[in-house]
């Protein structure tokens, strides 16, 4: 306080010195930073403000004792080597005491780019069974379900990040998208509806996966207006591409259809694998 106060009168004071403002300012820094190492050093996390406190200490942790190891695994996810950098974030996170949601993140996407179904379901029961966890990514862990085509649980967590408040609209929309997938198309027409008339970064998708609903529920004005707007907005988006190749295959242009649909592997790997089997039973 004694600092602050020195810089706010140097600050206003036209007679001060130079050197008075530069001393304050340094003063006041190498307190705060001594404060915030105090602060990260109390032994006590269960006092008022605990969670900030803890979520601060965590982070302290992840640079202090898991640093050398997570730095390791980043390397080789940035080689593709998912199932290696998998490996040591999971044994990480039995080690560290202090885990924090960023190895869980890492260690679900790790395993799930390399198609380990078994270590993506075992990393989400670790996650979602602890007890004090300060965050639980539902969205990430619907996603994951998802990309291994557990379609069931991933609309369970959506839903529960739905109900958490956890990027709502993301959430949402993702319930749209697998009611699609699950032949709801009225249900997942609802959603697309509530969601075009909120604020969102999505809209492309929003018109692609209308544009699927009203296809399966013969609205083929519908269908190819929303198309055509998605289109319009991105011709390289995965779930434009989707849905244009699903249209081919209305219009029995098959070999068309399949190499759309080809497209999708290299512009999104999650999508494709997703859509895959779907694809491959509705057709």
């Amino acid at each position: 306080l004694i600092s602050f106060s020195l810089i706010l009168l140097s600050l206003f004071d036209q007679n001060t010195e130079s050197i008075t403002k530069y001393f304050s300012i340094i003063f006041f820094l190498t307190n705060l930073v001594f404060g915030l190492f105090e602060f990260l050093n109390q032994d006590d996390l269960n006092q008022d403000g605990g969670n900030l406190k803890r979520l601060l200490f965590r982070y302290k942790n992840i640079i202090l004792k898991g640093g050398s190891e997570y730095n390791e695994a980043l390397s080789k996810f940035e080689t593709k080597n998912y199932n290696e950098a998998g490996k040591i974030l999971s044994d990480l996170i039995l080690k560290v005491s202090d885990q924090e949601h960023v190895f869980y993140s890492m260690a679900i996407k790790s395993f799930v780019l390399s198609n380990n179904e078994v270590e993506v379901k075992r990393i989400i029961a670790i996650w979602l069974n602890k007890e004090d966890s300060i965050f639980i990514d539902y969205n990430l862990i619907a996603n994951s379900f998802c990309s291994i085509n557990d379609l069931e649980n991933g609309l369970k967590y959506y839903k529960k990040a739905l109900k958490e408040g956890l990027d709502e609209l993301s959430a949402c929309f993702n319930i749209g998208f697998i009611y699609n997938l699950t032949g709801k198309y009225e249900k997942a027409l609802s959603i697309f509806e509530y969601l075009s008339n909120k604020k969102n970064n999505f809209t492309t998708e929003i018109l692609a996966e209308s544009s699927y609903s009203n296809l399966k529920l013969g609205n083929l004005e519908l269908c190819n207006k929303y198309l055509q707007e998605a289109i319009n907005i991105d011709p390289n988006n995965a779930h434009t591409i989707k849905n244009l190749s699903l249209n081919f295959w209305e219009l029995g242009e098959k070999k068309q259809a399949i190499e759309t649909f080809q497209n999708l592997k290299e512009i999104n790997p999650s999508i494709f694998n997703i859509e895959k089997l779907q694809f491959l039973k509705g057709n």
